[in-house]
């Protein structure tokens, strides 16, 4: 009935007020994949960098959900700290993560440095995985930018900054073409331009809401998050 519907559309509409920006989120970190695919297919010899690209693409995706599965406890904690009122837990949470997100993100460097070699013995075409190979070395460095960046989005998102997380991705969706010109044209780096376009973006996501929150966070939310936690095994 009207009373029945009246009375669920505050909460409907404070669900759409934080799922709007998340989902938003979601999908201004997608769109500079499609950005990449367009890039990449102008280039001379495009079907086979494109599917250099995309296998090395995937395969790098395939281990950096290992780092992000690292995270996945921020899903709960960050909210669990900020709904007990609980917001100086927020660093030691963080802190924790980036330690993991390191070490993890460490050893999958190390594996992804034998690319090649993994992707002939899963019987990939040799050719196809000798392009690969290196498109995904080049990935490394997002591993780190993009963990690091996730754990920072789950604390803003938690604390009411979840527009602010937004933001920064559009920023970063906005800056990947003018990061894909510039590692593929101007630079001269072909396909593997596009790795590194990938890194480039996922570092001025991490640094532009590492920013936001020292800027508009408060308190452990915000500069505290950068500072040692105290006792750091409580």
């Amino acid at each position: 009935d009207g009373n029945h519907w009246g009375f669920g559309l505050p909460e409907l509409k404070e669900v759409g007020r934080v799922a709007a920006p998340i989902a938003l989120t979601n999908w201004f970190e997608y769109l500079p994949v499609v950005f990449l695919v367009f890039a990449v297919g102008r280039l001379p010899s495009s079907r086979e960098k494109l599917a250099a690209s995309a296998l090395g693409r995937n395969y790098f995706s395939a281990w950096w959900m290992i780092a992000y599965g690292v995270t996945a406890a921020l899903h709960t904690l960050s909210p669990q700290v900020q709904g007990a009122g609980r917001p100086d837990l927020h660093p030691l949470h963080a802190q924790r993560a980036v330690i993991l997100v390191t070490i993890v993100g460490s050893g999958i460097a190390v594996v992804l440095c034998f690319s090649e070699q993994i992707l002939r013995s899963l019987g990939q075409d040799p050719a196809v995985a000798a392009d690969a190979a290196p498109f995904a070395i080049c990935l490394i460095p997002r591993l780190f930018f993009e963990g690091y960046f996730t754990i920072l989005q789950r604390v803003g998102q938690a604390t009411g900054l979840a527009a602010s997380v937004a933001s920064v991705t559009a920023v970063g969706m906005v800056a990947s073409p003018i990061f894909l010109w510039f590692f593929i044209k101007a630079c001269d780096m072909g396909y593997l331009g596009a790795a590194w376009a990938v890194d480039a973006w996922n570092a001025l996501n991490m640094l532009l809401l590492g920013l936001v929150l020292v800027r508009t966070g408060s308190g452990p939310a915000g500069r505290g998050l950068f500072k040692p936690y105290h006792p750091f095994s409580s």
